[in-house]
């Protein structure tokens, strides 16, 4: 999908840019997640069942401080900037690469030297979120590559 002619291809088809992102981006990040947090979700249900506790217990009384939200944001987070990255470099070995520093880089680096806790780190991936799927937008739409 991210040969030359073929992005010249969809590029020149009657759907704009923006729609053709926002499609790709979405119906990605819904595949993606579902793969990626059905198994741990399903895992900890099972747990919830077989423990005699119900699910509200295991949760906590603050869903803020729950690892649950923050394990699927995090999904998110990391699908946006490997996204975005995708978007810009085009090319997929340099941009999975990319994601796993940036990955390593805000928990080590930034949650972990900080100590933020788990509202923090919230807030802090959902602003990196943010970020990344603007600059992958802004990329699909103006045709920005780098090294192309």
């Amino acid at each position: 999908d991210l040969r030359p002619g073929l992005h010249a291809f969809w590029r020149s088809r009657p759907i704009s840019p923006d729609q053709w992102f926002a499609v790709k981006f979405a119906a990605s990040a819904v595949t993606t997640l579902v793969t990626l947090a059905l198994p741990p979700l399903l895992i900890y249900g099972i747990a919830a069942m077989f423990g005699g506790q119900p699910m509200r217990q295991l949760l906590g009384t603050d869903v803020w401080n729950s690892p649950i939200p923050l394990s699927l944001l995090s999904q998110f987070g990391l699908f946006c900037v490997s996204a975005a990255f995708m978007a810009t470099i085009r090319r997929p070995m340099i941009s999975t690469l990319l994601t796993i520093l940036f990955a390593a880089f805000v928990a080590f680096c930034m949650i972990a030297a900080f100590s933020l806790g788990v509202p923090e780190s919230a807030v802090l991936i959902a602003a990196i979120s943010g970020i990344a799927i603007t600059t992958g937008w802004l990329s699909v739409r103006y045709d920005w590559a780098i090294g192309r």
